[in-house]
């Protein structure tokens, strides 16, 4: 069996009638969809979008919601984001502070000069 996390966002999600999401359940993410949520055209052009391409696929659970997708992790505030985010690393084996796999930004090797000078 796998393992899954339960959570409870501080804000949580606003449906289109009103009603308020706040407790999910998280698992944890295969390769394969860390693999195609860096290959999505959103992070290629966003690499800070990886998490809401990959929380999608990871989330059972969000609320009474019968699926969620990525325009329900897009309008999350910034706190149930942070919530989301702490919980996805831990369950993932990422340190926390570290980097999206999909930003290079802090990559020493992607800092690195091509050639000699």
């Amino acid at each position: 069996m796998v393992p899954e996390t339960s959570f409870t966002l501080p804000d949580g999600y606003r449906d289109p009638t009103g009603a308020v999401h706040r407790d999910g359940v998280l698992r944890p993410a295969r390769a394969r969809e860390e693999l195609r949520a860096l290959g999505d055209f959103r992070v290629h052009l966003r690499p800070e979008a990886f998490l809401d391409v990959v929380l999608p696929r990871v989330i059972v659970r969000l609320g009474d919601l019968a699926t969620v997708d990525a325009g329900v992790v897009e309008r999350l505030t910034p706190a149930d984001r942070e919530v989301l985010e702490r919980a996805y690393r831990e369950m993932n084996g990422y340190p926390a502070g570290s980097h999206d796999p999909a930003d290079s930004s802090h990559d020493p090797a992607a800092a690195q000069p091509a050639g000699p000078e």
